[in-house]
């Protein structure tokens, strides 16, 4: 059961340096969870301990999970520097 989101999303710090407070909680959830379940993992600890033991699933993941924001930017953002949108 994917219950303690806010453990989860502690341990995603230390593992990244990343802080998921940036992003909406609920669809980070909904992708988290679908990619968590598609990986045969059961809850959130079980996910973070698969992410520490297999660098590979954990670039991959973290490339489908997190890059995605970072990808949001406006079109004109190089007429104006960078626009990020849904912040």
């Amino acid at each position: 059961m994917f219950d303690d989101y806010e453990r989860f999303k502690k341990d995603v710090y230390l593992l990244t340096k990343i802080d998921l407070n940036y992003y909406k909680e609920r669809q980070m959830r909904r992708r988290i969870n679908a990619i968590a379940t598609k990986n045969g993992c059961d809850d959130y600890p079980e996910y973070t301990r698969m992410l520490k033991s297999d660098p590979e699933k954990f670039e991959q993941r973290g490339e489908d999970i997190w890059v995605a924001k970072s990808a949001k930017v406006a079109p004109t953002a190089c007429l104006n520097g960078p626009l990020i949108i849904d912040q």
